[in-house]
């Protein structure tokens, strides 16, 4: 006779197992959703578990590191770290004299944190956007033990070295040997202005190692590198790197690359989703870079070069050529523009090497107006590639010039306009150009309205525009501007299209949310 076997209550197992079981969740929702299935489960994992899932504070929350130092058992339930940006009114307000922050107080507080890190056995995203580097160097210091840890995943790092000091001109994140050992991420975001080119050219080459030998499982790269004067080469990298499981590229700033590196890697990396180039990769030899993806000797591509790309940031130029081939999944493109005339020096920085490689000096004649070269071919191809239903657009001429786009693209959902410095403000304009585009539903224009909180000041100015642009535009549901937006809960039939209420959330927020306690604007 074959017994059935008993269900097994969760309820009845012994805390300390039960507790051991919940810590092995690592999805913040599943332990969410677990959480409200009984009152029990919600005394267990909500103080415990999910308030210490997630950690965002200031590198002088130092009470925070002791406590978690010694308390290895809510240590060990945190899965995402995130150092904040410094903020001097932090530092007094947790005991610390300004003036000593920048010296030993700081490399006592890493200490501690350190010793909070080694406790964090099951971290998985690690994220550092205090301005400066670590103080600490060397086998106890941060990067060490994250890289002893083997748990970290995702990786968001701020590099910008403080400068006001020589000996601090070197001491970049990406200069520093326990950084450049760690191995194992798949994700990681690297914003760097680095100061420790005193004059000459940035060697790349540790970092490039570091990418190229300790990351083969590298799922998304956001490389962002700012120097003065300077273009960094990535060419090597593009040549000689593999990363099979690539879906996300951001290499933006002063990076630059030969146009047959970067077809090359291109080419090896067609699971591509989302990629953003810098207009220096590969900068002026971007007709070259054409003529290389094409790859066969007819001159004609057969299929795309990134047949799973969904969204595209990059010049006009860029453009023109990785959309010889429309691209039947691209649905967001960023950062073109639509310019008549143009100057180079606008579009391209230095570059050593294509001077090396071209022997021409071309800073004479950057600044002098010709007509783009890319615009008619570019509009083409954007033309041809229907799927496209977010633009963004760098513009600072008259609005007319971007009339041209609705005879390409008039199924636009998102129109977005950025360099607000050099355009009109004239709303009129404005709403007879979106007028042009029946499908529009969101408009990204921060020169037309302020909605964050430090610019959030000419209400009446704000409420006439966004309720013009929404009578302007139908189905109008989402106003941008930066990091917020407009959102429009409701409209009202009556004279000259009625009038529009909107409320203001975070540009992450979802918009599906509830919108209790809000301010509701448009009475």
């Amino acid at each position: 006779m074959t017994s059935t076997p008993c269900k097994l209550d969760l309820l009845s197992l012994p805390p300390e197992i039960l507790d051991e079981i919940v810590t092995e969740i690592p999805s913040r929702n599943t332990l969410l959703a677990l959480s409200k299935s009984s009152r029990s489960l919600a005394a267990l994992i909500i103080p415990h578990h999910l308030n210490f899932c997630v950690i965002r504070a200031r590198i002088f929350r130092s009470h925070l590191w002791e406590r978690l130092a010694r308390d290895g058992l809510h240590a060990a339930n945190v899965r995402s770290m995130t150092v904040l940006k410094n903020n001097f009114e932090d530092a007094e307000e947790a005991g610390w004299p300004v003036a000593r922050t920048q010296a030993a107080s700081v490399a006592e507080i890493e200490t501690t944190l350190v010793s909070a890190l080694q406790r964090m056995v099951h971290l998985n995203e690690f994220a550092w956007y205090h301005v400066c580097p670590p103080a600490l160097t060397g086998e106890d210091d941060i990067w060490s033990t994250l890289q002893r840890l083997g748990t970290v995943r995702n990786l968001d790092i701020l590099d910008m070295p403080d400068g006001t000091n020589s000996d601090r001109l070197k001491k970049g994140i990406i200069f520093s040997d326990s950084f450049l050992r760690l191995s194992g991420f798949t994700t990681l975001k690297l914003h760097s202005s680095p100061l420790g080119l005193l004059g000459g050219k940035l060697d790349l080459t540790p970092l490039i190692d570091m990418l190229e030998h300790n990351c083969p499982d590298l799922e998304s790269l956001s490389l962002s590198l700012y120097l003065q004067n300077c273009t960094a080469s990535v060419s090597h990298l593009l040549s000689h790197v593999s990363w099979p499981r690539l879906h996300t590229l951001r290499m933006t700033g002063c990076l630059g690359c030969s146009s047959a590196s970067l077809a090359q890697f291109l080419r090896a990396h067609p699971g591509i989703e989302e990629l953003a180039l810098g207009h220096m990769l590969p900068g002026r030899s971007w007709k070259e870079f054409g003529q290389v993806l094409r790859g066969t000797e007819d001159g004609r591509e057969e299929k795309p070069i990134l047949p799973c790309l969904k969204t595209l940031q990059c010049s006009s130029a860029q453009a023109f050529v990785l959309l010889m081939r429309p691209i039947e999944t691209l649905e967001t493109l960023l950062g073109v523009d639509v310019q008549d005339t143009i100057m180079l020096h606008c579009y391209f920085d230095w570059d050593d090497e294509w001077v090396e490689e071209y022997g021409e000096d071309p800073a004479e004649d950057d600044r002098l107006p010709i007509l783009s070269p890319w615009k008619i071919q570019f509009l083409a191809r954007l033309w041809a590639c229907p799927s496209i239903r977010h633009l963004s657009v760098i513009h600072q001429s008259h609005t007319r010039q971007l009339d041209i786009l609705v005879t390409v693209t008039p199924h636009l959902t998102r129109l977005g306009v950025t360099r607000a410095w050099g355009l009109s403000y004239d709303i009129d304009e404005w709403c007879a150009l979106y007028t042009l585009f029946p499908c529009l539903q969101t408009i990204a224009a921060g020169h037309l309205f302020h909605l964050g909180p430090p610019h959030f000041q000419d209400k009446i100015q704000n409420n006439d525009n966004i309720q013009r642009l929404a009578r302007a535009c139908p189905r109008l549901k989402v106003l941008v501007d930066r990091d917020w937006k407009a959102i429009i809960t409701s409209r009202e039939e009556g004279k000259d299209g009625g009038n529009m209420r909107w409320v203001i959330e975070k540009l992450n927020e979802s918009e599906e949310g509830k919108v209790e306690g809000e301010v509701i604007y448009g009475f």
